[in-house]
């Protein structure tokens, strides 16, 4: 398939392809670097020092479908080989929100491999209970009463759950109240961990 290039409209200098990629009109031949947040590519376009971010997936089905509209909350997009960072054309599909968070559902997006789980522990680092995946952890929180009015729906609580257990260094973090380990593998422990347990 040959890579088609259009203006993205409201950056005359910016132009976006169907394989996911940008360049500045200027320089043709140089790709631009795109950003990585979470799950998600990103373009930032600047202009007399302003900056404005897009979302990559959006950008690229919003140019080149003009049925999709990328302003719209309500309409998303998923990829469909799974992977968030292939922004081709042929790989999007827009669907509504509701959509989307079955099919993450159903791709158990923020699942942690079978052979690991996630401790929760409190301040003195007793463990309180293991979990053997991020959705289990959060209906744990759920049904205790633990989750802040934002996060009470399970897929916003697991999404913040997932961010803060793998980001940083440090295995150990505190969230919604406790201290999480990031997934271990099983049989693991904090003993068996350099510099840590002893």
């Amino acid at each position: 398939m040959a890579e088609i290039w259009l203006p993205i409209t409201g950056e005359w200098q910016y132009e976006v392809s169907s394989l996911g990629r940008v360049r500045n009109v200027d320089n043709p031949d140089k790709m631009l670097k795109l950003s990585r947040r979470r799950h998600q590519c990103y373009f930032v376009a600047s202009r007399r020092g302003k900056h404005r971010i897009y979302r990559l997936d959006k950008l690229v089905l919003g140019t080149f479908d003009m049925s999709f509209n990328r302003h719209d909350p309500q309409q998303e997009v998923i990829h469909l080989d799974g992977d968030e960072a292939n922004c081709a054309l042929v790989n999007l599909k827009a669907v509504s929100r509701q959509e989307k968070i079955k099919i993450w559902q159903e791709r158990s997006v923020y699942r942690t491999p079978k052979d690991r789980y996630i401790e929760m522990r409190d301040e003195k680092g007793e463990l309180i209970k293991s979990f053997k995946g991020y959705t289990q952890a959060v209906r744990f929180l759920q049904a205790d009463g633990q989750l802040p009015p934002g996060d009470v729906f399970l897929r916003r609580g697991v999404s913040r759950l997932f961010y803060y257990l793998n980001r940083g260094s440090d295995p150990q973090k505190k969230v919604y109240g406790h201290y999480w380990r990031a997934p271990l593998k099983a049989g693991k422990n904090a003993s068996d961990r350099p510099g840590e347990g002893s």
